[in-house]
């Protein structure tokens, strides 16, 4: 028995079962992990904390059973300031904030109640802090997304969800920290099930929660109802009075990662929609000055969105990659030399170079399966399979990555290039916009096409067309992201037709989809 299972197991009588209630029904998480210090989140079954002036934290109205202590964490090795941590807001979530730690260093942890539907198993975990910078340390990191399920309007993908979940586990051990690219839960009222997906999502990820730290991107998904996101996952919005709790950044040695939401449009019908996608120009500006001092730091810069700016899936199976990205994100990412933006959004896992951008859709989470594009130009690579990303940071610097099927078998493997900057000073001679004076954008929204055959690159609505004009059908079917009746897609092309005349690009695709919406329930 190792030491850190000895602690759990000798802790168990003492702490974990002195107060049976209310036991523990998501998490813990760990998330929010820097050289010093670490956020865990959990919820209970009941509220549970200070009772002072909250009835329901003295006694349970619907037991009776007094409830108002405060939960507790136990850490080892101790923190600078001791080995207990209390969170006193009386809430069914509960996190508590870990500081004082030590860079580099392992620590375990045990929660003070049970879980409520495992006998009185203790709730615990584990975690090594980020490295300091001068150590120069080699290590991993898992990406993996759209894990969400729709057990009502499709078949239950929960078992796909599963053995992601379980090929992580088995194979990724040595792994140092996760990041999900988006779309954790359904989380749609009336259709996700239980608590909106979010009990199904924590009881499928419960192993692989508490052993590895969480770094999250916010889906569209998550913006329906941010509640558990807020509670239990998104440790930039923890700390009071946080600016921008949906975008932020944080480091692991050299590594350096901008997280973005795509999703910063008009919030959904009524309270049950999505917000739609949108990057403000707050969020650009954030953006721009975050790579700006991680690259004078040196750091390997690294962007996760839920939705990237390039992703190509076959027409009517997914949504493609975004507007908003290829113009406001694309930019910076060329700017400042960033090694590739991983995203999610559409469900499969693909490869490609664009624009002078490398991109990874790494959206094969457990999600109901989409159709990548294969033949698309700037494709590398495409797979429709559940899957997961290792990446590799060596001492030397060096990035690799192995794309993984739920066997453990790779099905892509490369090393990661840094800065283009043959992209940024290549005139723009129609040479598939390779750099050219409009950043790689392959014109999308640019008045004139610049004479070249644009790669394949998307022309305002993520769809491959070599450039070739009267691309209607395969923009209404791919860029929409939504599944159309033939009706829907007849409108929709004489809409592309009339307004194909009339200006730019950008506005037509846009026109598009405004008058498409997302058709398709839960996509």
């Amino acid at each position: 028995m190792t030491m850190n299972r000895l602690f759990v197991f000798l802790l168990i009588p003492a702490f974990a079962q002195a107060s049976q209630y209310p036991a523990v029904v998501k998490g813990p998480v760990i998330t929010g992990v820097t050289e010093t210090e670490a956020w865990v989140a959990w919820s209970t079954a009941h509220h549970e904390g200070d009772a002072s002036g909250f009835n329901q934290c003295a006694v349970d109205a619907f037991t009776g059973t007094p409830n108002g202590d405060s939960p507790s964490l136990m850490l080892s090795p101790a923190a600078r300031g001791g080995s207990s941590f209390s969170d006193n807001a009386c809430s069914r979530e509960h996190r508590v904030h870990l500081t004082g730690l030590l860079p580099g260093t392992h620590y375990s942890f045990v929660l003070d109640k049970p879980f409520d539907s495992e006998s009185g198993l203790v709730p615990h975990g584990q975690f090594t802090t980020a490295p300091l910078v001068e150590t120069r340390p080699a290590f991993k990191f898992v990406v993996y997304g759209d894990s969400r399920n729709n057990p009502v309007l499709q078949s239950s993908t929960r078992g796909d969800h599963q053995a992601v979940v379980d090929a992580i586990l088995a194979n990724e051990s040595d792994a140092a920290f996760l990041v999900h690219t988006g779309d954790l839960a359904l989380n749609t009222p009336a259709v996700s099930g239980d608590d909106n997906g979010y009990t199904e999502f924590f009881d499928v990820e419960r192993k692989l929660l508490s052993r590895f730290p969480l770094f999250a991107t916010i889906g569209n998904h998550e913006t329906i109802d941010t509640t558990n996101y807020d509670s239990l996952i998104n440790a930039p919005g923890f700390t009071p009075n946080q600016p921008h709790p949906y975008f932020y950044s944080t480091e692991w040695g050299r590594v350096h990662f901008a997280f973005v939401d795509a999703f910063e449009g008009a919030a959904g019908a009524l309270g049950f929609g999505d917000r739609a996608p949108g990057i403000s120009d707050a969020q650009v500006e954030w953006l721009d000055a975050d790579l700006a001092a991680a690259k004078a730091a040196e750091k390997a810069l690294f962007v996760v969105t839920h939705q990237g700016p390039y992703s190509h899936p076959v027409a009517g199976s997914g949504h493609g990659g975004g507007a908003e990205a290829q113009a406001k994100v694309a930019p910076l990412i060329l700017k400042y030399g960033v090694l590739a933006v991983f995203s999610g959004h559409d469900h499969y896992y693909q490869r490609g170079r664009e624009g002078c951008v490398d991109y990874l859709v790494v959206g094969g989470g457990g999600a109901p399966m989409y159709d990548p594009d294969g033949t698309a130009a700037g494709v590398v690579v495409a797979r429709k399979t559940l899957s997961f990303v290792e990446v590799s940071v060596s001492q030397s610097g060096a990035t690799t990555a192995i794309a993984k099927d739920t066997s453990g078998r790779a099905i892509d493997s490369f090393t990661f290039t840094p800065a283009k900057s043959d992209c940024l000073t290549a005139p723009d001679a129609g040479d598939s916009d390779a750099g050219a004076s409009d950043s790689g954008l392959s014109d999308a929204g640019g008045a004139l096409p610049d004479g070249g055959a644009d790669a394949g690159i998307p022309d305002g609505a993520s769809v491959h067309d070599a450039g070739v004009s009267g691309d209607s059908p395969a923009l209404v079917a791919s860029g929409c992201g939504c599944r159309t009746s033939g009706v829907d897609r007849l409108v929709a092309v004489v809409l592309v037709v009339l307004w194909g005349s009339r200006g730019r690009r950008r506005r037509k695709s846009a026109i598009v989809r405004r008058s498409l919406g997302n058709i398709e329930t839960g996509s």
